[in-house]
């Protein structure tokens, strides 16, 4: 099961979890339980977002900075 699709999972479960005839300590517990559940799964997926390589971070690996080349003609060696 992809990251997404837990929080998928989560997200349903959050909306459900209201309507279970369970006691309301119990109830309070397993929120707290989901939001820290969910904090794990961002956190994993921000660290995962920011270590891969952006096609813009690829781009500025390419730059070639310009200089002034001094043409030589071949035929002025002999």
């Amino acid at each position: 099961m992809t990251r997404q699709q837990a929080l998928g999972v989560i997200g349903l479960w959050t909306i459900i979890l209201p309507f279970f005839g369970i006691p309301n300590t119990w109830k309070l517990n397993l929120v707290i339980l989901t939001g820290v559940v969910i904090l794990v799964l961002y956190w994993h997926m921000r660290k995962e977002s920011q270590s891969v390589p952006t096609a813009q971070d690829t781009r500025v690996a390419d730059f070639v900075e310009n200089t002034m080349v001094q043409k030589t003609n071949s035929t002025d060696t002999q």
